[in-house]
């Protein structure tokens, strides 16, 4: 059998871009250093609460769970959920000796803890956020300058990554994502955001967070799920931001407490709702450095496998943030990254302006400085943020609005209601790729396979850097209004 032991303290889990905490944030300053960070770096600030508290998971040899099984776990301790089509099985048991008995079960493959962690920790050595509120930008008819919207968005001018995905061009061809469902694993949300009620399936937001709710827990703070899913579909209204795709609706699926903790089961439970309720797309910006070659992870591999390949077979795009550490995971190193690297993901890198608040005329499209690139990883790049350092803290106006000049090379989304969040991160680039995604998925009315859907996207991405599938833009930088057109 295969049982992870202590050397699983060394996976280091992290959430792909800056995050919330218990107390209100006003800005957080990236560690200069951050965007250098190694793997062995990562995994040391990578904190864990040293045990799995009782809960396994247990993972069959074929993807399917039988009633043999389920009653050998019964038997000495409790099934929590069954992930039938996975063959995984998530249990409680305070018997010390489960894994080795249920391990002796013919259809067993493995039985592993499923540790709690820190997801959060890493997410401060290269990241950082600034939140400022809707009457600090002086009223706009933004949408004037915004062919094919209606709203005035008033937020809307300062979405540089707007332009970036040319997403004015899929509006104007009256493509918004109607149709399109996209579920966005994450933290919690503020489910009251005017940005995002209107297009949330209240009906089918949902925790796998013992003891919260989809709804973000704290009355302030920073809330990353509410960031990611205003980048994917704020409605076209008369209020902040729109998204890119800002007609389809939002599963609200949360997989990582408002603390910071979360554990495989966890994500794997979120992608096993999302296929099983209509979700179209799986938008995830989360992920962790594994070993590649430790055994020990095998198991993880595995379900995750079984998990975007059940996924896809139900019809789901999935797709992934590839991370903030400026690693090349070209070739076969000692790490891989994980969702990002699973089989039928697409994973997301990101790119970003540098001086877009002295300069709104420059490019949009340079590599962040924080993104971990490769062949072997990246799929295509979109909109994450950039960062040039050391940071430009020389003041700029843009619509009222007067901050350093660095900040406006963040991407701004929406936060709690009368206030919105610029942040920077692989977390921001993904759901720009899945906001492109749900165009493709609307255009076709929720009708097409995600091999068409990924085609499409590649068709219609721009090369950019080296010619062909290269580092930091893989197939290319995603584009709305030529995926439109597909």
């Amino acid at each position: 059998m295969h049982f992870k032991n202590t050397t699983l303290a060394t996976l280091a889990i992290f959430l792909m871009v800056t995050s919330c905490t218990k107390t209100e944030l006003t800005s957080a300053y990236s560690n200069p250093n951050g965007a250098g960070s190694t793997a062995r770096s990562a995994a040391a600030g990578t904190s864990s609460r040293g045990s799995a508290n009782g809960n396994y998971l247990v993972i069959c040899k074929t993807p399917a769970v039988s009633k043999k099984v389920l009653d050998q776990v019964q038997s000495i301790g409790t099934v929590t959920r069954s992930l039938a089509e996975f063959g995984v099985v998530l249990a409680k048991s305070t018997d010390p000796d489960f894994a080795s008995t249920i391990s002796q079960v013919n259809e067993v493959e493995s039985v592993v803890p499923d540790l709690e962690y820190d997801m959060l920790v890493n997410t401060w050595q290269s990241d950082k956020a600034h939140r400022f509120s809707a009457s600090a930008v002086a009223p706009q008819t933004s949408h004037l300058s915004l062919p094919g919207l209606t709203g005035s968005n008033s937020i809307a001018p300062l979405q540089w990554n707007l332009k970036a995905v040319n997403a004015h061009a899929a509006f104007a061809s009256g493509y918004k994502g109607a149709g399109a469902v996209v579920a966005v694993l994450d933290g919690g949300f503020y489910m009251d955001n005017p940005d995002l009620a209107p297009n949330i399936l209240v009906n089918k937001a949902t925790s796998f967070i013992p003891g919260e709710s989809a709804q973000y827990k704290y009355p302030t703070g920073i809330s990353h799920g509410t960031h990611v899913a205003g980048i994917i579909a704020a409605a076209d209204n008369d209020y902040g931001i729109v998204g890119i795709a800002p007609a389809a609706k939002l599963m609200l699926v949360k997989v990582l407490s408002d603390d910071g903790w979360a554990t495989l089961g966890t994500i794997l439970s979120g992608i096993y709702y999302a296929a099983n309720n209509g979700a179209d797309i799986i938008s995830m910006s989360l992920g962790g450095f594994f070993p590649r070659n430790d055994h020990t992870f095998t198991p993880d591999f595995l379900a995750l496998n079984r998990a975007f390949q059940y996924a896809k077979q139900k019809g789901v795009v999935s797709i992934a943030a590839v991370g903030n550490s400026s690693l090349d995971f070209n070739g076969q190193g000692q790490l891989t990254v994980l969702p990002a690297s699973s089989v039928n993901v697409i994973a997301i890198s990101a790119t970003g302006p540098l001086g877009w608040g002295t300069d709104q005329n420059t490019s949009l499209f340079p590599p962040a400085v924080y993104t971990n690139f490769g062949t072997s990883l990246i799929d295509f790049a979109a909109p994450g943020g950039n960062t040039k350092l050391p940071q430009n803290n020389t003041p700029v106006t843009i619509g009222g609005l007067t901050l350093p000049v660095w900040i406006f090379d963040e991407v701004v989304s929406d936060g709690k209601t009368g206030e919105f969040v610029f942040m920077s991160g692989t977390s921001m680039a993904a759901p720009a790729a899945a906001g492109v995604a749900a165009l493709i998925v609307g255009k076709h009315g929720g009708n097409i396979s995600p091999v068409s859907v990924e085609n499409k996207m590649k068709a219609s991405a721009v090369d950019m850097g080296a010619p062909g599938n290269d580092d930091y833009y893989g197939r290319g930088h995603v584009n709305a209004g030529n995926a439109v057109q597909q």
